[in-house]
């Protein structure tokens, strides 16, 4: 597994080719929102079955539960604005390189006429 930024797909592609490997594609963003919904997913469970012991406990015991579900409520807080943070940051990076690269096709773009216009 690697994490691997490229400007020809085929480059890495005949590499690994020659090197009997396969390549598959998934971008970083998605990995990171699959690897946050699983940590999320084990908060919930955990946090789901402390409530229901404490739904069932008796008084001495309803507090040590408490004691556990408050930092897991914090935690999954926690988890959930950095996940949005995370979001927005990959959503700003997204729109600054298609950003660069319409300017890049631009000056391609005026570059080529230029050429075509000098005699």
């Amino acid at each position: 597994m690697a994490e691997i930024e490229e400007d020809l797909p085929e480059a890495l592609d005949s590499r690994m080719e020659a090197l009997g490997g396969t390549v598959f594609r998934r971008a970083i963003t998605e990995v990171r929102h699959t690897i946050h919904d699983e940590h999320t997913a084990a908060i919930k469970a955990a946090l789901a079955q402390i409530k229901a012991e404490h739904a069932q406990a008796r008084a001495e015991r309803k507090a040590k539960l408490l004691e556990k579900i408050n930092p897991l409520d914090s935690r999954l807080q926690e988890l959930s604005q950095k996940a949005k943070e995370r979001r927005e940051a990959a959503q700003r990076e997204a729109r600054a390189k298609v950003e660069l690269l319409q300017a890049k096709a631009a000056a391609a773009k005026a570059k080529a006429a230029e050429t075509r216009i000098k005699p």
